[in-house]
């Protein structure tokens, strides 16, 4: 998986995370690596926040603090996770794991598991938005909408994708 912001680029490699300068194309320049607990399979990555699927180990937070990688935490729920996206804001993380969805508030010290969803079908990529995570697997796409700061479960309304339209921007 590779991420892109500004001239820096983050690529996991196995079980490896890199932080790279690409200010010069001919010689990019390594800042920062650290080993994750399993295999990363997906970043994202806004302003200063990472999140990186690592299989059945979750999701692992980490901050960008100047040239250096610093883990804040993990957010792990049932499944595998394979996929996982930021909200704009940096604050909540959706992540997806083939039958669930889960999100976590990661604006804090460290990631709080919120809760999961199973999504119309499977949850094999997640995209979010403000408040609201799309859902995709090979047929269908399910709309998820958050409602702030709840504990335990999380009962979220689904949007099939005939539907999609009809949600506000």
């Amino acid at each position: 998986a590779v991420e892109l912001q500004g001239t820096r680029a983050l690529v996991v490699d196995d079980r490896e995370l890199e932080l790279w300068e690409l200010g010069d194309p001919e010689s990019p320049v390594l800042l920062d690596s650290l080993s994750l607990a399993g295999e990363g399979r997906d970043i994202s990555w806004v302003g200063d926040r990472v999140a990186v699927a690592v299989g059945g180990w979750g999701g692992q937070v980490l901050n960008i603090e100047g040239d250096t990688l610093v883990k804040a935490g993990k957010a792990t729920m049932p499944g595998s996770v394979l996929n996982l996206s930021l909200e704009p804001n940096g604050e909540w993380l959706w992540l997806a794991s083939w039958q669930t969805v889960g999100l976590a508030w990661v604006g804090g010290e460290e990631p709080i598991f919120v809760g999961h969803e199973p999504p119309a079908q499977s949850a094999m990529a997640v995209i979010a938005g403000e408040g609201r995570g799309y859902i995709c697997d090979w047929m269908t796409l399910t709309g998820m909408e958050r409602t702030g700061m709840v504990s335990g479960e999380l009962h979220l309304p689904q949007v099939h994708a005939q539907d999609i339209l009809m949600l506000d921007p």
